[in-house]
């Protein structure tokens, strides 16, 4: 039996609710003017489809969070992610359901945590509730919300160098919006081994 195809539906506005923050180390909301790190920051919200400038949890430390609602999550930087007791890699946007505790521990340097539709805080600690926006449905370019291995390798090369950093940034932000628009048509990710890089490469069947 084919699966349903999965969407994620229209934001209604005004139907902000909440994540609760269980425990909160070292840890702040941030926008664009004060984040440390603008790369990790800007792509934390690419990967859940906010505004680049919107509101982020920038990690120092750890932090600790429940939904009270089915929502969308991302973690940028070097960081370790458990969602429900299960481990995930950063990089990548990841669905947080409702009762499910998410916890971010930054292991070097600072790890950025965007939700969606989060809302600007005055602080941030434990029993905080943050606004974010409800995703009424399931995600058909989950998949394809993520940074690719070979351009965080070239991300790492490139850390000192704001000039290239900002090139890439872009190149990035390009290729979240093609694959995106690529797994919503059904297209198919595999990967492809040039010399000691792996690549990832999308593929649709042409019609």
């Amino acid at each position: 039996m084919p699966r349903e195809p999965i969407t994620i539906s229209t934001i209604v506005e005004g139907r902000a609710m909440s994540v609760v923050v269980v425990s909160a180390q070292d840890t702040r909301l941030v926008t664009a003017s004060d984040a440390a790190d603008g790369f990790s920051y800007t792509l934390s919200n690419a990967l859940v489809g906010n505004p680049l400038d919107n509101a982020a949890l920038e990690v120092r430390g750890e932090l600790e969070l429940e939904s009270r609602i089915p929502t969308l999550m991302a973690v940028t930087g070097n960081a370790r992610v458990f969602i429900g007791g299960s481990e995930y890699r950063s990089w990548r946007a990841l669905p947080l359901p409702p009762r499910k505790r998410a916890r971010v521990e930054a292991l070097r340097g600072v790890a950025y945590v965007a939700l969606s539709g989060l809302k600007a805080a005055a602080a941030v600690g434990a029993g905080a509730c943050l606004g974010v926006q409800e995703l009424n449905g399931r995600f058909d370019d989950l998949a394809a919300r993520y940074v690719p291995y070979s351009m965080l390798s070239e991300y790492l090369r490139a850390k000192s160098d704001g000039e290239a950093c900002k090139r890439l940034l872009d190149r990035i932000l390009r290729h979240l919006r093609l694959a995106s628009e690529m797994a919503r048509r059904g297209a198919k990710l595999i990967r492809v081994k040039v010399g000691e890089e792996v690549y990832d490469v999308w593929v649709e069947e042409l019609r």
